[in-house]
């Protein structure tokens, strides 16, 4: 028996989710993918990257040295850092702000935004 394959809704979650991992992956941690999984330069990083769904993989880039705060307060994650290129980011204010129900979604809303994405935009 083969599994049913995603549709409507959950597709677009499954699209937005590797758009994001691949957004985070390449212009945020600088890495590239090569046959079989994800390099930074010539050493291995992972073969699976997806950190809307695996705290681990959160874990691993806040590591990273990015200047990212997160807090919890009514069951809402808010992500925040210093909007230090605005001219990317296309946003004037100072601190880039994201919130999501998972920390997960906070952090990955807002690196995306870092690099200029903005998946709340998405379609």
């Amino acid at each position: 028996m083969t599994s049913p394959k995603p549709k409507g809704m959950d597709m677009k979650i499954a699209q937005r989710d590797l758009l994001i991992a691949t957004t985070i992956a390449e212009d945020v941690l600088g890495w590239e993918w090569k046959t079989g999984g994800w390099y930074n330069g010539e050493e291995f990083q992972t073969d699976y990257f997806d950190p809307m769904n695996d705290p681990k993989q959160v874990d691993q880039i806040l590591k990273s040295g990015l200047d990212i705060k997160l807090k919890e307060e009514n069951g809402t994650w808010t992500a925040t850092a210093p909007n230090t290129d605005k001219e990317t980011t296309g946003i004037n204010d100072d601190t880039l702000i994201a919130t999501g129900s998972k920390m997960e979604f906070a952090l990955c809303f807002l690196l995306c935004m870092m690099v200029g994405d903005n998946p709340t935009n998405w379609k």
